[in-house]
């Protein structure tokens, strides 16, 4: 499970700054869910082109951070989980 710490975002509503707390959960749970629409991705599209610049696109993150996100969650790099997949088939 992905352990960050709470981060504090600053966003302006009418003129006026609020704080919004963005807790562990929501954020797990949202890097969960762009994670899972990766698979998706993949299992669907294993003829495409699956670069990380592409897939990382698909999760909304920076290649760089989709790789270490990925690699944490998965034990394996993109290009193995690729490689795993089209051989599965």
């Amino acid at each position: 499970m992905i352990n960050l710490s709470d981060i504090t975002a600053i966003c302006i509503h009418d003129n006026k700054f609020k704080k919004m707390i963005i807790t562990d959960n929501e954020i797990q749970a949202d890097y969960l869910n762009r994670i899972n629409r990766v698979f998706e991705f993949i299992d669907e599209n294993l003829d495409a082109d699956l670069s990380l610049n592409k897939i990382s696109e698909i999760a909304f993150f920076s290649p760089f951070h989709f790789h270490r996100i990925f690699k944490f969650i998965t034990g394996e790099t993109l290009n193995e989980y690729v490689n795993r997949q089209k051989i599965k088939t």
